[in-house]
């Protein structure tokens, strides 16, 4: 039997080596050639965007969920890959099937490599979707940017059907700039004329750049009244209200209530808009099925073990408030990639009642020295470096105790990895 993983990761790997997760941060211009070359039409494509810091791709599983719900063909393009290469790119939930994504690939790479076109891996993978979405004529394409929004892969539509900017925190700041004004300028960029674009709240110095820019294009913006929306308990599930009505969301921490609000809104505004059918029902019902690994995940009851992909200051406070909630102390295994601002993260992990175990995190271009990890962070009671993954594990499984729990986060990448083996996995990633 054809391993069409195998045979994809060998194309990229021929292709890429090292460099395969690169991506130029000052130009679509390549984005938008390649979409000519293969004749992608996107005209055919209902476009749901989905820009932000924090949140953005949790209110896209949650958006997808609620409009396969109400029975719309649904596409999604999300990331990172956690559980395996082809699971970024999903119709009605389904990842692509690996033959296909393989064929897809095989035909992009082939082309540019007979006309001699460098592209990033990134520019690839959104052309798939693109073509893929396409080929299957879903009702609505759902993508979320990767990077920042004005110079990403996915800026590449001159018409869609929405907008979203989530919350704008500070990440990237190496290529989108080092003020929030200046994060929400470049995501603003997702912006095209006349749009209706959907803002979560926040502070107004974020939202008047958005407002700024929008109003250069005759673009529409909505933000999120969040005086209509309550929170109520959370655990595995998070309950909340909003404009009067009860949900609850199969996703865990406070945050992930205002995200499911975003998308109960957003879906509303999009039924009346476009007349669909979305129920209410359909709406409860898509909130109450929602997956997501690596968000506040929990994987094992017994040990307790939590994994989530906390990699900035802003998701990892989000964390840092959850895991106060569970009143238990916590063994926490982490590792960062060289390009976030790790010291922060740590920092908000560090008011915890944890013990840390700082393992390396391999990931090709990107990864810290471990011995640089661990100089940077110092030794500091409570803290342990292991460079092997399974051994920094089963080290955590020593500290362990019944009052306890284990933890990774620190990145999506370190999550995706110690998911598959916990639960003694094997991804193409």
């Amino acid at each position: 039997m054809i391993n069409y993983f195998e045979k994809s990761s060998e194309i990229l790997d021929g292709l890429y080596g090292a460099t395969k997760h690169k991506r130029d941060m000052t130009s679509n211009e390549n984005m938008k050639r390649l979409i000519e070359i293969f004749g992608v039409d996107l005209s055919k494509l209902n476009v749901i965007h989905v820009a932000g810091t924090v949140g953005k791709g949790s209110f896209c599983i949650i958006l997808d969920n609620i409009l396969r719900e109400a029975n719309l063909k649904t596409g999604i393009f999300v990331g990172p890959s956690i559980e395996g290469m082809n699971d970024r790119i999903r119709i009605n939930g389904d990842f692509i099937p690996p033959e296909k994504f393989y064929h897809y690939l095989k035909t992009i790479v082939d082309k540019i490599n007979e006309l001699e076109i460098n592209c990033i891996y990134f520019e690839i993978v959104t052309l798939i979707a693109l073509m893929y979405f396409a080929d299957e004529g879903v009702d609505f394409a759902i993508f979320e940017v990767g990077v920042g929004g004005l110079y990403d892969s996915t800026n590449c539509f001159l018409q869609k059907s929405a907008d979203v900017i989530m919350k704008i925190d500070y990440d990237h700041q190496n290529v989108l700039g080092n003020t929030l004004e200046e994060i929400a300028f470049n995501k603003a960029g997702i912006i095209m004329p006349f749009d209706t674009v959907y803002v979560y709240p926040q502070g107004d110095n974020v939202i008047d750049v958005i407002k700024d820019e929008a109003k250069k294009v005759d673009a529409k913006v909505k933000v999120l009244d969040d005086k209509s929306m309550r929170i109520g308990k959370t655990g595995t599930e998070t309950e909340f209200s909003y404009d009067g009505e009860d949900y609850s969301v199969s996703l865990a921490g406070e945050f992930q209530a205002k995200n499911a609000a975003m998308a109960v809104w957003v879906a509303k505004d999009l039924n009346d808009r476009f007349r669909l059918d979305i129920s209410d029902e359909a709406i409860k019902k898509g909130l109450s099925e929602v997956k997501w690994p690596c968000r506040i995940e929990t994987v094992k009851k017994d040990p307790y073990i939590i994994i989530d992909g906390a990699h900035n200051e802003a998701s990892a406070a989000e964390l840092k408030k959850y895991l106060l909630g569970l009143n238990k102390k916590v063994v926490m295994i982490t590792s960062f990639l060289k390009d976030k601002d790790y010291r922060k993260v740590f920092e908000t992990f560090e008011g915890l009642n944890a013990e840390f175990i700082v393992t390396s995190l391999v990931f090709k271009g990107r990864d810290f020295e471990f011995e640089k990890l661990e100089e940077a962070i110092g030794d500091k009671d409570g803290i342990y470096f292991i460079k092997d993954n399974k051994e920094a594990y089963k080290k955590a499984l020593e500290l362990y105790t019944e009052d306890a729990l284990i933890v990774v986060a620190g990145s999506l990448y370190l999550a995706s990895v110690f998911r598959d083996l916990i639960l003694g996995l094997k991804h193409y990633n």
